[in-house]
């Protein structure tokens, strides 16, 4: 990363000592120094509340999508009935 001077950014999960999972956010950029020498600027940032909070949006759009295909499918057969008494 020093040499070629790209910038880095990931999330990664971590384990406290406790055995909890947190979630860091890290910025690394390459910074020259006022003598020429390369050394890197590294910023983290726990983002642990934001990855939780999209965690459980994903869960609420697959529940979302699961009731939607079970309303649909109740209106289908709720069609078929009437069709069928219709006959």
């Amino acid at each position: 990363m020093i040499e070629e001077g790209s910038e880095i950014k990931l999330t990664e999960p971590y384990m406290l000592p406790s055995g909890e999972q947190r979630w860091l956010l890290t910025f690394k950029k390459r910074l020259t120094m006022p003598d020429g020498q390369l050394s890197v600027l590294g910023i983290s940032v726990d983002i642990t509340h934001q990855k939780l909070f999209e965690m459980q949006l994903a869960e609420s759009y697959k529940e979302l999508q699961r009731l939607t295909l079970h309303l649909e499918n109740v209106r289908a057969e709720e069609r078929a009935k009437d069709c069928a008494k219709s006959s």
